[in-house]
């Protein structure tokens, strides 16, 4: 019965995902990032926030600006990376994604891990004189498309990366609502990538395969954006 429902407390679900993780096959090899709609809700109130960050300084004032219930999708992928943790306390509002790097030609949109292979192709593409532009998009709900909104407007071109499998991703709802928006300022159809619709492999050459990788990304852009 929705009225008998207290919804006036705020807690943190830390879940692990694992869209590829090292020859671990597919029992560990998942993600329930897909399965969490844009705006997951209970008896139509908006009850959870979802993030996945890629750098740490985020996670813990993320977390800690949200008076919501916030399911963090921690990516499995960066457990082994190290990186700065500010001294001093400061929050960073859900639902804000951030620029990490400036760009014109194009726009590198991705979250968690992805971050990762995106800054491999904006590197790629730099020394074929191609400047991208890269959103982290930090959070999964709401997700800032202001800030997406922007770029295109300035890039006319997007590229949307997952780690997780491409088909049912979180990407296709937020290329669907790229699309019905900011169409009018895109110059090439949207680029959307994510691993292949595959049961995950046990075999290291064959997870590597399923996995997106970013010479062919770039081998993408190249052909169907930029034709150089």
């Amino acid at each position: 019965i929705p009225h008998a429902i207290d919804l006036s407390f705020a807690t943190t679900i830390i879940n692990p995902f694992f869209p590829f993780i090292k020859s671990i096959n597919y029992t560990f090899s998942k993600t329930r990032v897909a399965l969490v709609p844009p705006k997951p809700k209970l008896f139509d109130i908006t009850v959870f926030k979802v993030t996945s960050v890629s750098v740490f300084e985020t996670m813990g004032n993320f977390l800690a600006s949200s008076s919501m219930s916030v399911i963090f999708a921690e990516p499995a992928l960066l457990y082994g990376v190290k990186g700065e943790v500010p001294d001093e306390y400061y929050e960073i509002p859900l639902g804000s994604a951030d620029i990490t790097k400036k760009g014109e030609d194009l726009t590198l949109l991705s979250y968690g891990a992805g971050i990762r292979i995106i800054n491999e192709v904006s590197d790629i593409l730099e020394k074929k004189g191609i400047n991208a532009e890269i959103i982290d998009l930090r959070s999964l709900n709401p997700i800032d498309y202001a800030t997406i909104g922007e770029s295109i407007k300035k890039t006319n071109k997007m590229l949307a990366l997952d780690t997780s499998r491409r088909n049912g991703g979180i990407m296709a709802e937020i290329v669907a609502d790229v699309q019905e928006n900011f169409n009018d300022w895109l110059d090439s159809p949207i680029i959307r990538v994510g691993a292949k619709d595959v049961p995950w492999p046990y075999n290291k050459n064959l997870e590597s395969n399923a996995y997106p990788d970013s010479s062919e990304i770039v081998e993408d852009i190249l052909n169907k954006m930029i034709n150089k």
